[in-house]
């Protein structure tokens, strides 16, 4: 009897144990269920741009919100890796490789796009041949030029430009008269992409067509005392950030030496050289201010002709006439100065996943319908209601994207919407022409933040106080935001 009792501990022990091991393979089983029925977003960065991004932020952020974010290996089948319900890529280093004859790009690119064309469910940001569109910056300059909002109303436009395939001077010449192109103009890479991209030169007169080297785009230069707005576009929402800018200079032929300057380095926030000097004298309402209307129409257009949801766009406003011009257009820009960058993402990508989930709560490949199987639109009210971050929140977020991966597990915490309410997507890209309310702080530049009210939408935007006041337009600070039922 006394040897039975002394066995009890151990059996004891065993079944401890037994229950335990249990309990650890329901706890995974568990989480395997839950981890196949959240949504899968897939992503391809080059190293440099997720590194430059910190995007394991971003995948943090997602994880808490009970998305997975899968990074993609395109040397691999990508039938193993997914399925995805969103693609989330900057495959522009590819692209243009492709498109140069490279071999092992060309592969990649068309594994790629078969993947995208044998999986119509899946939702791209952003299709490959709307990227293309962006890598010509001729091609970028005609397409702003189709717009309605250039071609009937001529609010804003591109400054002349012209595709300069020649070295001969006097061919050159020709071609600017042509095309009204005057000095002193640009000379731009007709790549919009990469380093080289950058490399840029002011051309003042007819000697310093000597320093060409063709191919490239010659475009006028425009005084717009030295400030650059960048409009980044994420989803419905757009951000502005003021960035300095190359100073004013003589209009007309001049004997100076031809310029050559890197734009990023002239245009970085904190950039201070000769090139991007401004008048001190001048103050900043003096200066011709950016119309947050002429940006709406601009962004919507763009949206639905390119079919895009990611994408920059830099403008300047002439100094005498006021005229906004477009100087350049980018596929998936670096988003520098805009803090709220990986949350105002979340809800663009929450908002894609749940225009694909129906009213049982299942997330399929439909769109979520109304009996009449209509897209139901949802109310500026609603839309508050349901995107509303509290600006803590959106702090904590910005803060996490410039520290280090251990202090980015702090996202966890913040109580972000699960999912957004239905936006009217654009077939399978992620451009979306619906109503936003999502808040946003300054992004950078120096001008206050506003929600500036459309009929249509209510899009976030960084203007000057002078400017809107100028406009006689309402605006609020986030904090304001969701007082009203209207949103207002």
């Amino acid at each position: 009897m006394g040897k039975m009792q002394g066995l009890a501990p151990s059996g004891v022990a065993v079944s401890t144990a037994l229950d335990h091991q249990q309990q650890l393979q329901q706890q995974q089983l568990q989480q395997q269920q839950q981890q196949l029925q959240q949504p899968v977003v897939g992503y391809w960065l080059s190293d440099k741009k997720r590194k430059k991004l910190n995007f394991h932020v971003f995948a943090e952020l997602c994880r808490s919100h009970g998305i997975q974010l899968v990074k993609i290996d395109l040397q691999r089948d990508l039938e193993q890796q997914g399925p995805f319900q969103v693609i989330l890529h900057k495959l522009t280093d590819l692209l243009l490789e492709a498109d140069q004859g490279n071999a092992t790009s060309t592969n990649l690119v068309q594994r790629f796009q078969s993947y995208v064309d044998s999986h119509p469910e899946t939702m791209l940001l952003d299709p490959l041949h709307a990227v293309r569109k962006l890598l010509d910056r001729c091609r970028s300059y005609d397409l702003i030029q189709e717009l309605e909002i250039c071609r009937l109303e001529r609010a804003i436009s591109t400054p002349a430009f012209v595709r300069l395939n020649t070295s001969d001077p006097e061919e050159m010449l020709e071609l600017m008269r042509e095309r009204h192109v005057t000095f002193p103009f640009v000379c731009k890479n007709i790549v919009a992409h990469g380093s080289a991209s950058h490399e840029m030169a002011i051309v003042f007169g007819e000697a310093g067509l000597r320093d060409i080297r063709p191919p490239c785009v010659a475009q006028s230069f425009i005084n717009h005392d030295g400030v650059l707005h960048k409009v980044f576009v994420i989803g419905d929402t757009f951000h502005v950030v003021e960035r300095p800018s190359l100073k004013n200079f003589p209009a007309g032929k001049s004997d100076q030496k031809t310029i050559f300057f890197n734009s990023h380095d002239v245009s970085k926030a904190e950039s201070a050289s000769h090139l991007n000097a401004r008048d001190e004298s001048q103050t900043a309402e003096q200066r011709q201010q950016l119309s947050p209307q002429v940006v709406r129409r601009l962004v919507e257009g763009l949206r639905e002709t390119l079919e895009m949801s990611l994408f920059g766009i830099d403008i300047i406003v002439d100094r005498e006439s006021g005229h906004h011009a477009v100087i350049d257009i980018n596929a998936f820009p670096g988003y520098d100065g805009v803090a709220d960058f990986f949350p105002a993402l979340l809800m663009h990508v929450q908002g894609l996943l749940q225009a694909h989930k129906p009213s049982d709560g299942v997330l399929t490949n439909q769109r979520l319908q109304t009996p009449n199987g209509q897209l139901e639109p949802p109310t500026t009210g609603e839309l508050i209601q349901h995107h509303q971050a509290q600006p803590q929140q959106l702090q904590q977020a910005a803060a996490c994207r410039d520290q280090d991966s251990a202090s980015a597990a702090g996202l966890s915490a913040l109580q972000l919407p699960r999912l957004s309410l239905p936006s009217r997507p654009h077939g399978r890209c992620g451009c979306t022409a619906s109503r936003s309310s999502w808040p946003v702080e300054n992004g950078g530049g120096s001008g206050a933040s506003h929600l500036v009210p459309t009929k249509r939408r209510v899009h976030s935007v960084s203007v000057s106080p002078a400017a809107a006041a100028d406009i006689g337009m309402v605006c609020h600070r986030v904090s304001l935001v969701g007082k009203g039922s209207n949103g207002r």
